[in-house]
């Protein structure tokens, strides 16, 4: 399910102090990330992900889920 997979690449993203919004970058991981089993982007920036769902307690609390199950700013989902 892609929507498990960006999640991880989003809080990755947040974790390291760095905006949510979805990249290109994403989308190439997303391209490389098949089947459900942990993605490892090796290199110079080597990180290793799982894949499971994101859960309610892992997010900061300054983030919230979409209605599509996506991460995003909390601020940005009280906006009409």
């Amino acid at each position: 399910m892609v929507s498990i997979k960006l999640n991880q690449l989003i809080l990755r993203r947040i974790a390291n102090g760095r905006s949510p919004r979805i990249t290109l970058v994403d989308v190439k991981h997303l391209k490389a990330w098949t089947g459900q089993d942990a993605f490892t982007k090796t290199g110079g920036r080597a990180f290793t992900l799982p894949y499971r769902r994101v859960s309610d307690t892992e997010l900061p609390a300054s983030y919230v889920f979409d209605r599509y199950g996506l991460i995003m700013p909390r601020e940005a989902a009280r906006q009409p």
